[in-house]
This record gives C-alpha cells, structure tokens and sequence, in this order.
C-alpha cells in the first residue's frame, strides 16, 4: 500500500482507517465489505457513469492517499457489486458493463473534527518531553510522526539501532538498522525518539481515555486491514488454511511460550489458536528452538550477575517464572509439544538447492544490512532460505495463501522487506504472490480479511504489544545509567536496579530519556533517576486513587442499589402486609363461615336423629300393635270357635266320635289362647316377622342421612 505524503491526504487516509475498522467481513464473504463506506463518496459523486477500474483506484488515491495495486483490480468490479456501489448492465448477450449505483446515503460516523482533537492531544503530550531535551518539532513534524506510526505497525525503529555496548548483556537479538540509522550510529534518531513519543502516548492514552483509546485502534487495525483488502485477491468462501505450516521466528517463539512480555504471550496466542482454528498448523525449526535456549541461557548468566534487563529478565524476579526459564532452556520440547507446536529441520543446510543457492544465500545475506550479532543473521537467512527449500519451488497468489504450504513469520518488517525486495531481483519472487516471509501483523490482518471473528481484537493487541516492545530500555540506555551512576552512593543504584525489575520504571526511563543514550549524562543521571522513581509513585497513587474512586463509585452505588431494595422491600413488605391482612379477614370470614355450618350441620344432625328416634320408637310400636292384634285376633278366633263347639256338644245323642273330636279341638283352642302355649308354639314365628318388618323400616330411616 502506498500514502501519499500531503499532509491532509495523510488526515484522510487515518480518517478512512477510522472508518474501515468499523466494520468486519459480511455473511456474503465479500472482503470488500469493509471498505464500503469510504467507497461511496466516489460512488455518488459519478453515480450512473460508467465504471473504470484505473479511474477508480486513481480517484481512491487522490482522495485517501491509499493505492489500490494491479492484482486486486483484477476482480475488484463484481466485488463491488456485492458491496452494492456497482450495478451490473448487459450490453449484448455475452458482454456487460458495471455503472456506479445510486448511493443514498454517506458516511458521517467521524468527523475531521475527531482526528484534530487526537492530534492536538499527541502535541500536548509531546511537547514538554521534547523541551526537557532542548528538541523543537513543528506540529506539521509531530503530525507526520503520529500519522506515519498509526498507519503503520511496524514502527519499532528504535530496537533497530546498533547497539554498541561491550557488555555482554547485550546478548539479544538485534534487528538490522536503517541507512539513516547507520549513518547516526549511537546518536539521537528523529525517527527512534518519534517511535517512544508515539508508543508511550499510546500506552498512557489506552489506561487513560477510553474515547481518544477506542478511534486509535479503529484507525490502526483499519490501516493494516486496508493493507491486506487492497493487495489480495478474493479467495472466496471457501478459503481456508489446511496444510498450511506457519513457521514461527525465534522472537515469537519466545513470546508464545511466554518468555517474553506478557502483552507479547498474549497477541501471539492469539494469533497462533486462529491460525489453528482454521487449519493451519504452528512449527519452528531446530535452529531458532536452539537459538532461543541460547538466549534464554544467556539472560539466565546475566541476571544470576545483576546485569540482565528486558521484559524476560524483570520476569525472573518471579521465583516461578525463573523455574519455568531453566526448564525450557533445559527440556523445550516438553512445553513445545504441550503447546502443539511442531520442530522441523533445516532441509539441507548451507547445500546447493534449485530453489535457493548458495549464492542466493550471500545476496540474501548482504541484503539484511548490519546485525550486533552475526549468527542470529545467519538464522534469519536460513529461515528464508529453508522456507524456500520446502516450498518446493510452489508460488502462489496472495489470496491463496494456503498452496504454499510454508510460511515463515517474524516480527522484524526489515526481514520481510530485504527478502521481498531481494528474491524479486533474483526472480524467486515477484508482486502479489505469497513472500517466504510476512509480519505477524500483516498475517492477523489477513485472518481478519478471510475468517473475520476475533481479527480486530488481534491487530490492537499487536498494536499494544509493538508500543510496549518500543519502551523496552536498551542496553546501552541501562549502561549509560550505571556508568554515571557510579558515582552515586549505593542506596541510589540500589534503587535504580530495583526500579528496572519493574515494566513501567523501565517503561518511564526510555520516554524521559527518548529512547538516546546520548541523552543520559552526569548532570541529569540524578534528576532522571528521581522522575523515574517519582513517576513509579506517581502512577501508582493516581491508580490507587483512581481505584479509590472507583471504589467509592461502586459503593456509592451499591448503597444506592440497598437503598433502592430497602425502598422496594419496604413497598414488598407493605404490599405483602395488606394481603396478609386481606388473607387474615378472609381466613376469619371462613372461619366463621365454617363455624356456622358446623353449627347448622350439628343442628340438622340433631333433627334428624330426633327425626330418626322418633321413626324407630314408632316402627316398634307399630310392630307391637300388629303383634297384639295378631294375638287378639287369635284368641277371638280360638274363643268364638270354642263357643261354636261347646253349642255342638249340646247337641243330643250323647258322647260319640264326633264329640270327641270336637271336645279334642276345644282344648287345643283353649290351649293356643294360652300365653304361654302361644309363646312356646309362635314366637319365633313372630319374632322373625317383626325383625323382617323393623329392617324395612330401619333402611327407610337411614336414607334420610342421603336426603338433601
């Protein structure tokens, strides 16, 4: 990607970033998507015209200073379409042409008036660390500086110097220096001193405004994402990362294994599981495994002597993570496989291959300029060179990352531009394929681009990471410090050796110092250390303060909420009272309602038993009067039937058969109007007559209980 270099081109370009992050990869899949509120200006303006794709990327240039390149053109007009500024027009029955649609509407999310307000807050902040150096920038120089770096983030220059400290703490990996930087040597770098003002404002607004935080990073990852969006081919929904191996370089194989800084661990994981979770596999080779147990061994002597620095030294003062570093320098593997990150070796080593020679190898070699450590150079070559070798002589668009099969990562852009620029002229290489080599920045992006889900949050990690890398104290920054600090007492460089185990002393030293050694000398070493220690206060009173505040915020409002649900329970209470009280009346009025018909039923139980007795007492008087009338009515019988008899007897003709039989008779009468003989002879008789009868009237009566 290309930027123009006028200055309100440049306000555009971080105005159009700003934009881009605002929106991540649609359901279509048209990685344009993005890109389509910066595109409708151009859009509406030529409404109904006819589309051109060089008039149109002149006409993107011209107004956001971003170049669009010859390969992306390639499909750039259907994917317009999808995004909705083109409308498709068949011109005959094999051929059709793409007009500009009716835009309805602009973007107006941002304002020009935003990106002021940060720019004068980057002024503000740089003013005064310039002045303690006796430095001058014009606002036009510190615009470019934060417009550079925002758009850019592969800014570290300052880790890119040569480092001409004798000391072996110096025993790190030193990224290869620029011309420019070269040419100064040890001296002060605008571009270095611009690095620290930029990274450390960075830091400070991200702890500090959440506002002025959150269009920085809308403006960084929409850099890097245009980046990616303008130099690739659509790959299409299909696009994912199966047989891909990303090669890690020794740096991030040190930050994914955590022994780095923690902001460095944690963007590279991120990194590392999208990369997995599309498909791709994460490996290193032996030689950076090895390279990295030699510099762990060598920070591990250093500190054991007090004269390690850096984000993994300040780590070892942490008992645990100095156990960890002798484990990995001793046993890497362990945690590698833990990791699920393959060790693959170096394919023929310093041989003769058709894809990459030996003089490959020397050109490639004089190409990455200076390092302070000549074997980690060779590495780096050797990175390239085997990425070479396994790829197999395969070369293939960039939007088909994948069919490369090898892809080697470094954090160092230095690396990927000298081998772009090198294996172009060697004919290994040329524009919009996929280089041997990328930034890790440039692949988060391109994840962003092709997978969308966690991409924004990747790239301001890496952001962060990057500002937190430019504020790592070099050592010739420590050394300066400790030679003028000799002669100081040595309570005064106690306190300086303790106030660089901490990351935001070490952080504070390189922005009061820009980052320049040179800037360090006998007269202010005094004053630099006390602002150092200071600052440390400082920051931490305001954040307790602040955490104070917070505090007294959150309870404040936690009483707030108690009083409000004392204010609520008490309407809970009341409301729950009154129906207690309703419920209370209620119960009563049943109460009463049920004593009342146990009452009536107590009193309709007494009618009826009355009413029960009464029928009882008279079904037995009944039965008694029939027994008697069956008894009188018996003895009648046997009377008048006894009296007819004796009138027989009278009859003359003296005693005879038939007067015997009647005189038998008489006394059989006489005998059954006895009691007694009566008793004996029918009782059971009757007795069984009268239980028959008074059961017939017992069920009548036990049938009024079923009566309503």
């Amino acid at each position: 990607m290309e930027v123009n270099n006028n200055s309100e081109v440049k306000r555009r370009s971080i105005l159009t970033y700003a934009f881009l992050a605002q929106t991540t990869r649609n359901e279509s899949g048209d990685l344009l998507s993005g890109l389509t509120p910066i595109f409708k200006p151009i859009s509406a303006k030529h409404s109904g015209q006819e589309f051109e794709p060089e008039k149109f990327s002149s006409m993107v240039d011209e107004m956001y200073g971003i170049k669009i390149h010859a390969w992306a053109l390639e499909d750039l007009a259907p994917r317009l379409e999808r995004a909705g500024l083109l409308t498709r027009l068949k011109t005959s029955t094999y051929t059709h042409k793409y007009i500009y649609s009716e835009i309805e509407q602009d973007f107006d999310q941002i304002c020009e008036g935003d990106i002021e307000d940060l720019l004068a807050a980057f002024r503000k902040y740089c003013y005064p660390l310039l002045k303690n150096h006796n430095l001058s920038r014009s606002d036009d120089e510190i615009d470019g500086a934060f417009f550079s770096r925002i758009s850019d983030m592969d800014f570290i220059s300052i880790i890119r110097k040569p480092d001409y400290s004798d000391s072996p703490a110096s025993s790190t990996i030193m990224l290869p220096a620029s011309k420019e930087q070269r040419e100064e040597g040890s001296g002060t770098s605008v571009e270095s001193i611009n690095d620290v003002l930029f990274s450390s404002f960075i830091l400070a607004i991200c702890k500090d405004d959440v506002e002025l935080s959150d269009l920085i990073m809308r403006i960084a990852t929409g850099a890097i994402l245009s980046e990616v969006v303008l130099n690739i081919q659509d790959p299409g929904q299909t696009a994912d990362l199966s047989g891909l191996h990303v090669i890690l370089d020794t740096p991030l194989l040190m930050a994914v294994l955590d022994l780095s800084a923690v902001s460095s661990f944690n963007a590279i994981t991120e990194l590392c599981e999208l990369l997995k979770e599309n498909g791709a596999e994460i490996v290193t080779y032996d030689h950076s495994v090895e390279e990295m147990c030699s510099n762990i061994l060598g920070v591990l002597k250093n500190f054991e002597a007090g004269e390690a620095f850096g984000p993994t030294a300040n780590r070892l003062h942490n008992r645990a993570f100095f156990e960890y570093a002798r484990s990995m320098h001793a046993s890497p593997h362990i945690v590698l496989e833990q990791k699920d990150i393959s060790v693959i070796k170096n394919p023929n080593p310093g041989r003769e291959s058709q894809h990459f020679t030996n003089a490959d190898r020397e050109e490639l070699l004089s190409s990455f300029g200076p390092y302070s450590n000549y074997s980690a150079k060779e590495k780096d070559v050797d990175s390239i060179g085997a990425t070479l070798k396994l790829r197999g002589g395969i070369r293939a668009p960039m939007g088909r990352i994948a069919n490369v099969n090898y892809l080697f990562v470094t954090d160092n852009s230095n690396i990927v531009q000298s081998t772009i620029s090198t294996l172009e002229k060697l004919k290994l290489y040329k524009d919009g394929e996929v280089a041997p080599a990328v930034t890790e920045k440039y692949l988060a992006a391109l994840l962003w681009v092709v997978f969308g889900g966690k991409g924004q949050e990747l790239a301001q990690s890496l952001l962060l990471a990057n500002c937190a890398n430019a504020l790592s104290p070099r050592t010739d920054i420590i050394r300066e410090m400790e030679r003028f600090l000799g002669d100081l007492d040595d309570e005064k460089r106690e306190l300086y050796h303790t106030l660089m185990t901490k990351e935001r002393a070490s952080q504070y030293l390189v922005k009061v110092t820009l980052g320049e050694s040179g800037f360090v000398t006998k007269d202010n070493v005094e004053k630099i250390l006390e602002e150092t220690e200071r600052a440390l206060i400082e920051k931490q009173i305001l954040e307790s303060e602040k955490a104070k505040r917070v505090q007294e915020e959150v309870h404040k409002l936690e009483l707030a909420k108690e009083k409000q649900e004392k204010r609520e329970l008490g309407v809970e209470v009341r409301r729950l009272s009154n129906i207690t009280a309703d419920q209370g009346e209620t119960i009563k009025r049943s109460g009463e309602a049920l004593d009342q018909l146990k009452f009536d039923y107590e009193e309709e139980k007494k009618a009826k038993n009355e009413y029960k007795r009464g029928l009882v007492e008279k079904s037995v008087k009944t039965v008694m009067r029939k027994e008697k009338f069956i008894y009188i009515t018996l003895a009648v019988v046997a009377a008048i039937v006894s009296g007819l008899i004796f009138l027989y007897g009278l009859v003359p003709g003296g005693l005879n058969f038939q007067t015997l039989v009647v005189g038998v008779v008489q006394c059989v009468l006489v005998l059954l109007s006895s009691t007694s003989v009566r008793d004996c002879l029918f009782s059971d008789f009757f007795k069984n007559k009268r239980e028959e009868k008074l059961d017939a009237l017992l069920w009548d009566i036990e049938a009024i209980d079923f009566l309503p």
